[in-house]
């Protein structure tokens, strides 16, 4: 019988296939797919070649073909793992800090002022810019929040899951019938997880946008845009720069009105 504290099993072509390590190297090891039979770690999507330091405590065993685990199971069970990361970033993103501060500081619906956006520009306009700040802090942190989720519970694939889950989730909350912000300031702290100093330039683009237009719309949608750029031209993992793309797009979509209105030369313009 296999000793649990000397194998663990690896992805090959045609399924999961036990190596044989020791009990250091083991422990060491991430166990991304949880514990299969007999205690057996399964690194789902783990390579040899990826972890060259352990290389050398590695060494294939041979065992029945009943006890490979077929590459269709992994990938169902991949699936599900980032359907309940989607699920949770989704609970997340309902959180509404600019719905709150309406409700708490002016008695109030702010979706029922304004632009009727639950945002922070909304905020803004009704409440004024110090709980505007607080908002998209506080909207930002749920981005930062929803990409280290993702990251713990499915690497990359996760990462992405977690992103869509936490936009979606604001801008179309469950707890507030559908109706929710843009996910500009969201996003903003996702990219700032992921991109650091790629997401600072973009925002430095959206301040001189916002700056010299006055119209938060139009400089947001820089953001988005050249977020997206940077994904599509710089070397990211194929599921960020799907992410990246994706969260850009409705991004863009929640502000066809804006778009409109900009085109026409009507859309509204912050007062200094």
């Amino acid at each position: 019988m296999l000793n649990p504290d000397r194998f663990v099993f690896t992805k090959f072509a045609d399924g999961l296939k036990p190596i044989r390590t020791n009990e250091s190297v083991f422990a060491s090891l991430p166990t991304l797919g949880g514990h299969g039979p007999s205690g057996l770690k399964l690194l789902i999507g783990s390579s040899l070649t990826c972890q060259p330091t352990f290389t050398q405590h590695l060494y294939p065993v041979s065992l029945p073909s009943n006890h490979i685990l077929p590459s269709g199971v992994i990938n169902n069970m991949m699936a599900f793992k980032l359907l309940g990361v989607f699920i949770l970033a989704y609970a997340l993103g309902n959180f509404s800090p600019a719905y709150l501060c309406g409700k708490l500081f002016g008695h109030f619906d702010i979706r029922e002022r304004g632009s009727g956006n639950a945002g922070t520009t909304n905020v803004v306009r009704e409440l004024g810019w110090r709980y505007g700040v607080l908002v998209f802090v506080l909207d930002a942190l749920k981005g930062v929040a929803a990409v280290a989720l993702g990251n713990w519970l499915a690497d990359n694939p996760g990462i992405a899951a977690a992103g869509f889950g936490v936009v979606i989730g604001h801008d179309f909350p469950v707890l507030l019938n559908f109706r929710g912000g843009k996910g500009v300031a969201t996003t903003v702290g996702i990219m700032l997880s992921l991109f650091p100093v790629p997401t600072l330039i973009a925002l430095v683009l959206l301040i001189l946008v916002i700056t010299l237009t006055r119209m938060v719309s139009l400089g947001s949608l820089s953001f988005v845009t050249g977020m997206a750029v940077f994904s599509l031209v710089s070397d990211q993992p194929d599921a960020l720069k799907i992410m990246t793309v994706g969260i850009a797009v409705i991004a863009i979509l929640r502000h066809r009105a804006n778009i409109k209105r900009i085109l026409n030369g009507t859309e509204n313009r912050l007062s200094y």
